[in-house]
This record gives structure tokens, C-alpha cells and sequence, in this order.
């Protein structure tokens, strides 16, 4: 194939605004042969120029040819002037992992062409990791405050990205809290501190976590209850179809010699009406309701059942 039907063939590409080769030379134009060394298969570079740190002087900057970074500095989560390295204070040393600075909003140039230089946003930027010897992570983060409320000036890690996944192999997972007696900066701690989980951003009904096994016992408390109640119900059941029975037959001497009247015949029907009744849907009612109560404490206590409510694996105190 000849080089005039070269332009059919091969994608139009924008002229890159530096020359990874030479980046003291933007906007070269690099031609085909650097299309194909920097068309960004098989882990190559890509023509598109990765976004400029605004490096301030107590930073180093480690950076390759694709948007990654990794900054070993002072708290900073925006500008210079921003975060306890902004406010010169000591003690405020800094790791920052980013990939994908500026987010989808990376460029190198501004809208008149004049070269833009980046600094860290915990808004835009894509994926983070940030672990600071002094710094607001809560502030920084704009998270709610939540039962723990916010913290300033702690030592603090902070992992922020689309999708975050957290694995552990064989050795468990566990979050925890409160394990020492001073914080980084040689303060006593006099509380302790919690665990929240919230989700969509907004601590509004936050409520406190249920213990399984104290669950457990409470409702196990209520269906001894309830078999307690199930039980007197029927004793009583059993009283009052006795005494039904009683005045079905029940009837008065009458004044002629002492003889002994008719039962009430309209009492005989309801009395009747009322027995039915009571075997038809009150101990009906009642013998179903220990049905249920078993399959029930089978169905949620029982730890070998599908729907046993204490987790076989997760635990919170």
C-alpha cells in the first residue's frame, strides 16, 4: 500500500501537546511512526499528555507516562496555601497516591492554550490514597458528621475512588477502634471512638447497630412470652367453656311445689353458637399459633436454617 491511501486507513490524530521524548519540545509533531509507539496497546504510552502537578517546593514528585503520581510531601488537599502544609505548620508530612488527577476534567492546556498545572482535589481526581501525619480528613472529604463527629488535626488514611474493594484472604477483616491510649501527637485519648457506616453521603437517621446474639435472646425472651400468653389463653379457653356449659343447663325451682323450670331456650342457642365459636376459631387460633411459634424458632434460631439472623462470620461489639 502506497502512502497516498495511507490517510484512509489511518485514524486522524490530534497533534500531542508534549513530546514524552522530548518534553522540553511541546507540540511536535511527532508523525506516524509515533502513533504506533504511543498508541497505548500492550501497555505503550498514549499520544494524550498526562496533567502537570503544581509541585510545591517540600514536595517529590514520582511519575511515569501515564496519569499516576505518587507524592511524598505535606498535607495538601488542594492548593499550596491549603491543608496544615499551606499553613506551614510542622509535623505535617504526607504520601499521596493518585491515579487520575483532574478526573475527567485532565487536561494540559487551558482554553487559551496556555499550559495548566493540576493540584490534588479529593472532588475530581479519580482514585486516591492519602496517608498525612497531621490533617482534617473529614473537612478535606466534605463527609457528615455522623455519631463520631468530625476530627481536626489527627494523623489520618484516607482511600477514595469510583469502587472500592477491600479482600482479605485467610486472615479475616476487622475494623477497629480505640486501641491505644495516646493519639500521634502524644495527646491521651478520653474517648472512644465508633464505627459509622453510611451510605448516599447523609447521616440523617443514623441509628446504633442491633447485637445479633443480644437480638437473639430478646426475641427468644418474647416467643417464651407469647407461649406463656398461648398457654393462659387456653387455660382460660378451658375455664370459660366449663362454665358456658354450666349455664346451658342452668335453670330456677319454680314457685309451683319446688318444681325445677325449663332452661332458657334462647340462652341454649347462644350458648351453643358461643361453644362452636370458641372450638372453631379461638382453639383453632391457638393450636396454630404453637404451629407457627416452632416453625418460626426453627426457621431464624435454629444456625443450621437459611434465614438464622446471627451472621456465622461477622461480628460487632
Amino acid at each position: 500500500m502506497t502512502k497516498k491511501y495511507l490517510k484512509y486507513v489511518l485514524p486522524k490524530v490530534a497533534i500531542p501537546g508534549v513530546d514524552i521524548n522530548n518534553p522540553r519540545n511541546p507540540g511536535k509533531n511527532l508523525g506516524l511512526r509515533s502513533f504506533y509507539s504511543q498508541a497505548g496497546v500492550g501497555c505503550m504510552p498514549t499520544l494524550k499528555a498526562p496533567p502537570v502537578r503544581a509541585v510545591a517546593p517540600a514536595e517529590k514528585i514520582l511519575q511515569g507516562q501515564t496519569n499516576a503520581t505518587i507524592c511524598l510531601g505535606v498535607d495538601r488537599p488542594g492548593n499550596r496555601t491549603s491543608g496544615y502544609g499551606g499553613k506551614g505548620q510542622t509535623g505535617a508530612g504526607a504520601i499521596d497516591l493518585c491515579a487520575g488527577n483532574m478526573g475527567a476534567y485532565e487536561r494540559t492546556v487551558d482554553e487559551d492554550g496556555k499550559p495548566l498545572y493540576s493540584n490534588p482535589s479529593y472532588k475530581i481526581d479519580a482514585a486516591r490514597i492519602n496517608i498525612a501525619q497531621k490533617s482534617d480528613p473529614d473537612k478535606n472529604l466534605d463527609l457528615p458528621e455522623g455519631s463520631i463527629g468530625n476530627v481536626t488535626a489527627k494523623s489520618a488514611a484516607i482511600l477514595k475512588a469510583d469502587a472500592v474493594r477491600m479482600v482479605a484472604r485467610d486472615g479475616g477483616m476487622k475494623l477497629v477502634t480505640g486501641v491505644d491510649s495516646r493519639d500521634s501527637q502524644g495527646q491521651r485519648i478520653l474517648d472512644m471512638p465508633g464505627i459509622d457506616l453510611i451510605a448516599g453521603g447523609d447521616d440523617q437517621g443514623l441509628q446504633p447497630m442491633v447485637k445479633g446474639q443480644n437480638l437473639a435472646d430478646a426475641l427468644a425472651f418474647i416467643m417464651n412470652e407469647i407461649d406463656d400468653l398461648r398457654e393462659t389463653s387456653n387455660s382460660f379457653t378451658s375455664y370459660q367453656r366449663e362454665f358456658n356449659s354450666s349455664i346451658l343447663t342452668h335453670n330456677h325451682m319454680s314457685p309451683f311445689f319446688g318444681i325445677q323450670g325449663a332452661p332458657s331456650i334462647p340462652l341454649i342457642f347462644e350458648g351453643i353458637k358461643a361453644m362452636f365459636k370458641t372450638v372453631a376459631n379461638t382453639e383453632t387460633s391457638l393450636v396454630f399459633m404453637g404451629i407457627n411459634k416452632a416453625m418460626g424458632k426453627t426457621n431464624y434460631f435454629n444456625p443450621t436454617a437459611e434465614k438464622y439472623i446471627l451472621s456465622a462470620l461477622n461480628n460487632v461489639n
